[in-house]
């Protein structure tokens, strides 16, 4: 999978991710001090799932309703480092089929999931298409006005996770609970 670290995210995180051969860009190597938004907008220009410990993601995703391609909230605290990174990797491992246009919490015993809903204004939308005699043809059929703009990503013919399918749905509460403990609240809805 491709993910996109954030710059608080631990190092011993990045690397264990990487240890399971991941694709993983991380800010603290490249921009660091970037704005949040810009963070996020980043990860979903170069196809990535976003890994941050900074719960400003969630204002983001759940009150703005920015386009994302997936987040992972890291929130294990009271913990070694070492230890924090291997939760972190067995978690990735385990719930990769989930990750993708998810919002997902990690903590030290469970994680969380959901897919937030979108903004009333169309999202963006990702449709495959091939490049066939120097041009580009769509592989399925799709209704585009005159003058639509369009963002071309050219992608490895080995990156299938790029296309896994992103759905809707609302975790927003918890981020109306300061003190973190709305995650469990969800499970008994």
């Amino acid at each position: 999978m491709r993910f996109l670290a954030d710059e608080g995210v631990d190092g011993l995180i990045v690397a264990a991710i990487r240890d399971d051969r991941h694709d993983v860009r991380w800010m603290a190597d490249e921009l660091g001090g970037t704005k949040d938004s810009v963070v996020l907008e980043a990860a979903v220009l170069d196809a990535r799932i976003l890994i941050t410990e900074d719960k400003d993601f969630g204002e983001l995703v759940y009150r703005q309703r920015l386009h994302h391609r997936g987040v992972v909230l890291v929130r294990v605290d009271g913990i070694s480092n070492d230890e924090k990174a291997r939760i972190v990797a067995r978690a990735i491992r385990e719930h990769e089929a989930d990750l993708p246009g998810a919002f997902t919490v990690i903590h030290c015993t469970a994680v969380y999931s959901s897919r937030p809903l979108a903004k009333e204004r169309p999202m963006i939308v990702t449709l495959k298409a091939i490049v066939h005699d120097g041009k580009i043809e769509l592989a399925e059929p799709a209704t585009l006005p005159e003058g639509a703009k369009v963002l071309v990503t050219l992608l490895p013919e080995d990156d299938r996770d790029f296309w896994m399918e992103a759905s809707q749905k609302s975790l927003a509460e918890i981020w109306d609970n300061p003190e973190d403990d709305g995650y469990a609240k969800l499970l008994e809805k």
